[in-house]
């Protein structure tokens, strides 16, 4: 089926259940809608254990009303899988909310992840 901007908004408005929005923003997105598109590649999930050679820092952020995923459940799974992980669950917002919703505790986790 393929995505029209009332399809779009309908998502939106679903998964944010009809959270107040910014009207730009979400204009914006729909626009999305008019433009062709090809099907996302989503790369490969690395097996055995890749994950335990990662070195870097991580901190991996989730909006906890997804609708989408159960947040909590899948920063627990991440954390088996990268004990170091900081996973974050951010309450009162689900993933189209985010970056703008809470933008205060987004910056200062993402501040944090970065200083």
């Amino acid at each position: 089926m393929r995505p029209t901007r009332e399809r779009m908004r309908s998502l939106i408005r679903w998964e944010t259940k009809n959270a107040p929005l910014d009207a730009d923003w979400l204009d914006l997105t729909e626009r999305g809608a008019d433009f062709p598109s090809a099907k996302p590649v989503v790369p490969r999930r690395p097996k055995g254990n890749r994950w335990a050679t990662l070195s870097a820092d991580v901190t991996i952020v989730f909006a906890g009303e997804s609708m989408v995923h159960n947040s909590s459940r899948v920063a627990d799974a991440v954390g088996k899988v990268l004990p170091n992980a900081h996973t974050v669950v951010l309450t009162g917002c689900s993933h189209h909310m985010l970056p703008m919703v809470p933008s205060g505790e987004l910056d200062a986790v993402l501040l944090s992840a970065l200083g």
